[in-house]
């Protein structure tokens, strides 16, 4: 499984917005781990204002690239 949550940090405690978890991509014509990866952040990014600052924390897994 894929699984991704983003979270805000609000007064020293993260607080969840978003989590999805997928089937972990094994077959071939299945989604990419990395296309996943990129509509999570696409659609984590429209929930938050322009203004807020963002930070990627993540384990060895994450396969993005270039964000």
């Amino acid at each position: 499984m894929l699984i991704l949550c983003g979270a805000v940090v609000f007064q020293n405690e993260s607080i969840p917005l978003y989590f999805s978890m997928r089937k972990y991509p094994k077959k071939k014509g299945m989604r990419s781990q990395k296309k996943m990866e990129a509509a999570f952040f696409n659609s984590l990014r429209e929930m938050l204002p322009d203004s807020y600052r963002d930070t990627i924390v993540a384990d060895a897994g994450l396969g993005i690239v270039g964000l």
